[in-house]
């Protein structure tokens, strides 16, 4: 089963529904039973989908969650809280997916030689030709001249017998004018074989839309399980039940974030990343892990959206953040981590330690981010001066200005995610 198999079995008529309820009358069997086992097969697509995810078996999860998808949207409705968690599983791992082809289609050039490599050429240099290969040519051309001097009086009669046949030859080889018939014939051909063309194109557009790409359709199911969750949350009225599903939509909405970068939308990242952080200060204590990971995810997210001083003050308060909580843990007053709830092998020592080393590379990326503005501000001025003609002796050739690149030599990628919070969806 592809990716995009959820969709594809909701556009084939019928509504799931029908299709995956529906008991045929002369087995007997009840639809209650029917559907019971219809949810069991789903939960063990579902947990088998998560244990693949987890692996990095990204292939499997996304086959065992695509399928856990569609018997749940079936058997619930699409937008039934039931479903949330398969849809926020599988956008993450088709979110992975598409990471995976984007770095193997980025490392296509990895077999082009680079330095020293570069030189074996198959056409050898000319300066580095050796003295036998020299000799070898100057004999060649020594045997040349001999054969050319036996050879000119032969030539001498070949030429007078060629001019005879010469007109002889040209008027054999005349090629014959085309009849109406055949012109008709040709302009027919021609015709049919542009239609043809035309038919192919339409054909592949049909299938391009038909067969979303894996960042596309990871939004698609990310936005769905948002609504659902959502949905779960407007029906619950005591806060102690919403607020496990709250922790799950901002759990979403920053996936939904890291889908946007990828795609390079890093305006609707920058939204997204930052509703998250504002549900996750009315959640969590001002030490939280989750509220330091979505500060460093929103200055990732401004820093290519070319917001540099809002991303360099978004960085500062995921370190001011991290900081915080390693006072709390020396003081023993930290508060509670959900996600480290349940592990025997957690100790306060352990943390601060993973701490202090990840706030050295959260200063390295605030650097980064003040030399892309400091780059960013020569090449507008550059640029502005190009355009008066302002072509001064200092500027520099059009050949070496600095182009902004998505990701800089020592720069974090937004694909890669510094691991500042360990939780997710449950």
């Amino acid at each position: 089963m592809t990716a995009s198999s959820i969709e594809k079995t909701q556009a084939q008529g019928g509504s799931p529904q029908e299709k995956n309820t529906v008991v045929p009358s002369d087995t007997g069997a009840s639809p209650v039973k029917a559907a019971s086992e219809k949810h069991k097969e789903a939960m063990n697509h579902f947990v088998a989908g998560k244990r693949h995810l987890l692996v990095k078996d990204i292939d499997a999860a996304v086959t065992s969650l695509a399928l856990a998808c569609e018997l749940l949207s079936a058997e619930f409705g699409e937008t039934a809280y039931e479903c949330a968690d398969a849809y926020y599983y599988y956008g993450k791992a088709l979110l992975e997916m598409a990471r995976a082809e984007s770095g193997v289609f980025g490392n296509a050039l990895d077999g082009v030689p680079e330095g020293e490599d570069a030189n074996n050429s198959q056409v050898e240099d000319p300066d580095k030709m050796t003295d036998s290969t020299e000799e070898e040519t100057e004999d060649t051309e020594g045997d040349e001249d001999e054969d050319g001097e036996g050879e000119g009086e032969d030539k001498e009669g070949e030429k007078a017998e060629g001019e005879a046949s010469t007109s002889t030859e040209t008027k054999d080889s005349e090629p014959a004018k085309p009849t109406e018939e055949t012109k008709d014939k040709e302009d027919t051909e021609s015709v049919g074989d542009n239609a043809k063309e035309g038919e192919d194109k339409k054909e592949q557009e049909a299938e391009d839309e038909e067969d979303p790409s894996n960042l596309q359709l990871a939004w698609e199911m990310l936005e769905l399980a948002k609504v659902a969750y959502t949905h779960k949350i407007e029906a619950l009225t005591k806060e102690e039940e919403k607020r496990p599903i709250q922790m799950k939509v901002c759990e979403t909405l920053l996936t939904l974030g890291e889908v946007s970068l990828e795609n390079e939308t890093y305006e609707q990242a920058v939204v997204d990343i930052t509703e998250c952080l504002t549900k996750r200060k009315e959640l969590h204590a001002a030490d939280s892990r989750r509220i330091a990971e979505t500060h460093y995810q929103l200055g990732v997210a401004l820093g290519h959206f070319n917001k540099f001083d809002e991303a360099v003050k978004s960085l500062e308060e995921a370190i001011a953040c991290l900081k915080l909580r390693m006072e709390n843990l020396k003081a023993e007053k930290e508060s509670v981590d959900e996600a480290k709830v349940n592990d025997a092998f957690y100790s306060r020592e352990a943390e601060i330690t993973e701490l202090e080393s990840l706030i050295p590379e959260i200063e390295e990326k605030i650097q980064d981010t003040k030399d892309l503005k400091k780059q960013s501000a020569e090449n507008q001025k550059e640029e502005t001066g190009f355009q008066n003609g302002e072509a001064s002796g200092s500027a520099k050739p059009i050949s070496t200005i600095g182009v902004k690149r998505k990701t800089e030599a020592g720069e974090v990628s937004p694909t890669k995610k510094v691991h500042l919070e360990n939780g997710d969806a449950k």
